[in-house]
């Protein structure tokens, strides 16, 4: 978005300055003041609709609309149209453009305090994952019938589904300590736990770049071994673990974009 805006605004100011010297510009935007605010609203807030109407079209993903993409060109309007009116005014002048920056600073380290915000989030997710003992005992469940890469066979997904039919399979000690239950159950929960992870990242809760350097093998593994079963669920239902479904088979599958900045 900011990309596109630099080129544009580029792109219009080569063209003024290769018609126009400095000066004969300056001079209009000072003197046609109801003009340059209309060329201003062009030059900011045009593009800034068109890019964001394009973007609406085609992403799939549900993102929150990030408020300083629309704040900061608003501000930059405003300062800019403010100082031409009290151009002539220098103190006026000043004070207008640095409020201006403020205010837009004040957007920036906003939007930089949210970004950090949510890579802690996803830290602290992670190492609740890490740490979760009824996550990783489900997790061990399951790999005690099918261990590393051997996934469900077809043949076996009838006999796992039909587990959770018989109540003999279902137990609990008088302590509570020792907890009998079929695999099904833990094939769910893992499931459930990925589904709510793949909303989340899905969303924009939880960072997206993050979560794939270091949970892609693990989530797209995960589905390999249980994909017979959630094939089941999603024949009957296609909304059952749909962001999970979401996550492997589609969003993680195309390839990782390069950051912009690093180049630099």
């Amino acid at each position: 978005m900011i990309v596109v805006q630099i080129v544009f605004l580029l792109s219009v100011s080569i063209f003024f300055l290769y018609q126009f010297s400095f000066s004969e510009v300056l001079a209009f935007f000072v003197e046609q003041k109801l003009e340059a605010i209309t060329a201003i609203v062009l030059l900011f807030i045009a593009p800034l609709s068109i890019v964001d109407i394009y973007e609406r079209s085609t992403k799939n993903t549900r993102k929150r609309i990030n408020s300083a993409k629309y704040i900061s060109p608003i501000i930059i309007f405003l300062g800019v149209a403010g100082s031409i009116y009290v151009f002539e005014n220098k103190t006026a002048f000043i004070a207008c453009i640095t409020a201006s920056l403020a205010t837009i600073g004040w957007l920036s380290q906003r939007q930089v305090a949210l970004e950090i915000s949510r890579k802690q989030h996803t830290l602290n997710v992670l190492t609740q994952m890490r740490h979760s003992e009824i996550f990783n005992k489900h997790r061990i469940n399951i790999f005690s019938r099918y261990p590393h890469t051997h996934q469900i066979p077809d043949q076996d997904v009838s006999q796992i589904m039909d587990e959770r039919l018989n109540k003999d399979n279902y137990s609990i000690g008088d302590d509570c300590d020792k907890i009998k239950f079929p695999l099904a159950e833990s094939i769910i929960y893992v499931c459930n736990y990925y589904e709510f992870l793949a909303s989340a990242i899905k969303e924009g809760d939880l960072d997206d770049a993050l979560m794939r350097e270091t949970l892609e093998d693990v989530f797209k593994s995960t589905y390999n071994k249980l994909s017979r079963i959630i094939c089941t669920y999603r024949d009957s239902d296609n909304e059952a673990f749909e962001n999970y479904y979401w996550l492997v088979e589609e969003h993680w599958n195309k390839k990782k974009k390069k950051n912009f900045l690093s180049v630099f």
